[in-house]
């Protein structure tokens, strides 16, 4: 399958379906309760993000230690940013890690919260724990800084 069928729009993705997005203003306000957070800024033309899934195994090394291995993980392209990989919480070794207290805000996909090594690098890792509805499709997953990590490989499934 080509990579562009691949590719889901963000509402799909968060409501975990593959029909079209709610059509009617009362459609809209039950899918949202029914996702998560509310509010935020809509990605657009003007500020494009993308979600897809990877055809690759992703795997995240600090040293020789493996701290994350997905089949399951989804590609975030936003605007100008490079790539990132979204990695499923349950496939990352979360006893490696601690919740930081370094918390940001992205006025697109919401309140975002960091995780450190524990007892070394600060601030390797963020999750939007809550993030704003049309984002839901990332709630449960990780991204990692390449520069804070020492490896992320992508091995072809």
């Amino acid at each position: 399958m080509a990579k562009q069928q691949q590719r889901r729009s963000l509402t799909e993705m968060s409501a975990g379906r593959n029909s079209a997005a709610p059509s009617t203003a009362e459609e809209r306000k039950q899918d949202a309760r029914r996702t998560g957070m509310q509010g935020g800024k809509q990605p657009g033309p003007d500020h494009p993000i993308t979600l897809e899934p990877t055809n690759s195994k992703v795997i995240v090394r600090i040293g020789s230690t493996i701290v994350a291995e997905s089949s399951d993980a989804l590609l975030l392209r936003e605007t100008s940013h490079q790539p990132v990989f979204y990695i499923p919480r349950s496939d990352v070794m979360m006893d490696c890690l601690k919740r930081s207290a370094t918390r940001t805000h992205c006025p697109y996909k919401g309140d975002a919260s960091y995780f450190s090594v524990d007892g070394g690098t600060k601030d390797i890792a963020w999750s939007y724990v809550d993030p704003f509805d049309h984002m839901n499709a990332i709630k449960a997953y990780l991204a990692f800084y390449p520069d804070r990590v020492d490896a992320i490989e992508t091995v072809p499934m």
